[in-house]
This record gives C-alpha cells, sequence and structure tokens, in this order.
C-alpha cells in the first residue's frame, strides 16, 4: 500500500524490499563490519537512483492530477520553497522508513498474540479489539528501540545539562514502561486505554507514515487471524535480532491452519 502511494513501480519492489533489508540490516548491527558498510552504501545509492529515475518519469508525464507522492512532489515542489533535492531526500527517508518499521510491527504483533493465549483470545473473540493491541505492541516492542532528538537551546534535564546542538536519544523501551504513566507497565493488554506510548514520536516531529501503519497493522492482523484463527508457532523459542536500533525478531515462523 505505501509503495503505491509513494509510486515505487509494482514489478520493482522486490528490488525496493532487498535494498531496504540491505540498509536496515547495517544500520541494526553494530556497524563496525567494512564490507557490510559498503553494501549499505551500495543499497542507499540502488535508493537514491531509483528515486531519481521516478522524479524523472514523473517530470516528463507533466501530469496535472498526479496521483502518488512522488509524482505531486516533482509536478508541484517549487511551490513549497523546496528544491528537488530536499523532494528526494525526504522520499529516500521514506522508502526505508515506511517499510522497515510497518513489516516489524506486523511481525511483532502476530508474535505477540501467539505467545499469549489469553490476549490472542480477546483479539479474535473481538476483532475491534485489534486497534488497541496494535498500541499496545507499539508500546512493548515498537520497531525502533531509540529515537534522537538535537537540543536547539541549552536545557536543564534532571541532573545534566543539555547543550544546544547535543544530540539526545531516548531509549523507547524504557520510556514505554514508565511505572508513573502505565499501570503495570510489563503487562501486555491488548485492551490498554488510553495508552500515550511514544513510539511515534510527539510534537513537530511526529510520525507521519503514521495513520498508514497503523491501517495496514490492523488490516494484516484482522484477514491473517480471520484466515487462520488456529495459526501457531512453528518454534518454541523466538530470537530477537542483535541492534541497538531495531526491535525485531530474526524470523517468526508459523504453522496455519486454513479454516474450513
Amino acid at each position: 500500500m505505501f509503495s503505491l502511494i509513494l509510486g515505487i513501480r509494482s514489478g520493482d519492489r522486490e528490488h525496493f524490499v532487498a535494498w531496504v533489508e540491505r540498509v536496515f540490516s547495517y544500520i541494526g548491527s553494530p556497524m563496525n563490519d567494512p564490507v557490510w558498510a559498503e553494501d549499505c552504501k551500495d543499497a542507499y545509492r540502488s535508493i537514491g537512483e531509483y528515486v531519481a529515475e521516478l522524479f524523472a518519469e514523473a517530470r516528463a508525464a507533466a501530469d496535472p492530477e498526479p496521483t502518488t507522492l512522488i509524482g505531486m512532489f516533482a509536478a508541484r515542489g517549487e511551490q513549497y520553497g523546496l528544491s528537488e533535492r530536499d523532494f528526494m531526500g525526504m522520499t529516500v527517508g521514506m522508502v526505508q522508513g515506511g517499510f522497515e518499521t510497518t513489516t516489524t510491527l506486523i511481525s511483532n504483533t502476530i508474535a505477540m498474540l501467539l505467545q499469549d493465549p489469553h490476549q490472542r483470545s480477546r483479539v479474535i473473540a473481538d476483532p475491534g479489539i485489534t486497534t488497541t493491541a496494535i498500541e499496545e505492541v507499539l508500546r512493548l516492542a515498537p520497531p525502533l528501540k531509540i529515537d534522537a532528538r538535537q537540543a536547539l537551546a541549552d536545557i536543564e534535564l534532571s541532573d545534566a545539562t543539555v547543550r544546544a546542538g547535543d544530540t539526545v536519544v531516548a531509549i523507547l523501551l524504557s520510556a514505554n514502561r514508565d511505572p508513573s504513566v502505565f499501570e503495570n507497565p510489563d503487562t501486555f493488554d491488548v485492551g490498554r486505554n488510553p495508552n500515550p506510548h511514544l513510539t511515534f514520536g510527539f510534537g513537530t516531529h511526529f510520525c507521519l507514515g503514521a495513520p498508514l501503519a497503523r491501517m495496514q497493522a490492523r488490516m494484516a492482523v484482522e484477514e491473517l487471524f480471520a484466515r487462520f484463527p488456529n495459526m501457531e508457532l512453528a518454534i518454541d523459542r523466538l530470537t530477537w535480532r542483535p541492534s541497538a536500533l531495531l526491535r525485531r525478531h530474526e524470523s517468526v515462523p508459523v504453522l496455519t491452519h486454513a479454516r474450513i
């Protein structure tokens, strides 16, 4: 869905997915392997070249009513005082960020529900609760473990002084379990409401794709459990991928038993 909105050609999606996987495989690693680093750079270049090609096609088409983000950027970008380079940078960021995090949210949701029979039964009995279940997974197992912000002015934060220009890294896994905000913060509760987690950020930098990610995750989870209500994990224990950035499993193998 995201690729359609952005303007990715359907026949190119396999390449697109492979490039993003290569980027995040390195970003989410200890980043001390020069060969892996070069592969990440090569994947970034491939994404950039591909996006440039899509922009060129959009300009050549000169569609007065573009239906994709890239088409709109190419046709109307000057109205916003931004260069094509600016829009290409934004597009590359959306390409990599809009895919990996959403697919991880879906797999983390499936994994958590399959590991907790009680919470899973609640979702199957009342599909309408899927919305709050997604929010609870965003709180407990967010696709990204951390978020970073740069200070614009000096500020005192607890017993530390943050200077203008300093980068502050927020650990989302910790913030989302703050006992002063969340009752029973370590408990997985698919009906938790309200759920003011910080996974999508807040304020000016709130995640641009949050509504789309939530919708895609809800649709995927509802459809999967409607089609495979007896789905179960194919292994006894899942392994988290070693990463300072990503909160995702190496894989989530399942056994499906279609409803007859």
